[in-house]
């Protein structure tokens, strides 16, 4: 009888999870890697509705497109369904396994099944996978001009068929450095207020 770990390993061979973009939570959620599956059923989301179809199908491996886990939880409690399902699901040793936009961003993956059932034709890809990233930093004004142009030489500021976008926001900053600081406005262990720009560009890796 197959382990959780084989199964995911292909599920990671054909959507490997270095694809996912940076915000995902794929892979293995709920679960021992080890633990043998004895049936796996596959849905779209997590719900304590989909827990309960997994006990009532003595399935013990639930494979979902959309993780049930985004971000970090503090505590577990059955305040709500997805608490309530992985409280369930724990219960009952099945295990829950998300594929979501690494499976999006493979080559036969879930978009290329939308466009075969939408009958799709002349199909090209519209931006090359990367991730992006919002770059923000406090500049005095004076020097904006400079920071800004060394980070649009390093392609900071590329958005499609645009270059050099960026926001700024005036504003007055605020700081102390202690007496053994070294500031290069203002005087070590002096209170200082500068004009300063807040800068934001988008950035790509």
């Amino acid at each position: 009888m197959l382990k959780i770990q084989s199964i995911t390993n292909v599920l990671e061979q054909w959507a490997p999870p270095s694809l996912a973009l940076s915000y995902d939570n794929c892979g293995l959620l709920v679960g021992d890697p080890n633990q043998r599956v004895e049936k796996a059923i596959v849905s779209l989301d997590v719900t304590e509705a989909v827990v309960q179809e997994a006990i009532n199908q003595q399935a013990n491996l639930i494979i979902a497109h959309h993780p049930i886990i985004f971000k970090g939880l503090r505590s577990i409690q059955p305040t709500t369904d997805s608490q309530r399902a992985i409280i369930l699901a724990i219960k009952h040793d099945i295990a829950i396994y998300a594929i979501h936009t690494n499976l999006d961003r493979v080559d036969d993956g879930v978009n290329k099944a939308l466009a075969d059932r939408l009958k799709l034709t002349n199909r090209s890809i519209l931006e090359e996978a990367s991730n992006l990233y919002k770059l923000i930093t406090f500049v005095p004004t004076k020097d904006l001009q400079t920071v800004r142009n060394a980070l649009f030489a390093i392609g900071a500021g590329s958005i499609g068929e645009y270059e050099k976008a960026s926001f700024i926001t005036s504003g007055v900053g605020s700081f102390q450095g202690s007496a053994s600081s070294n500031p290069r406005i203002g005087k070590a262990g002096e209170f200082a207020e500068v004009e300063e720009e807040k800068l934001e560009v988008l950035l790509t890796d």
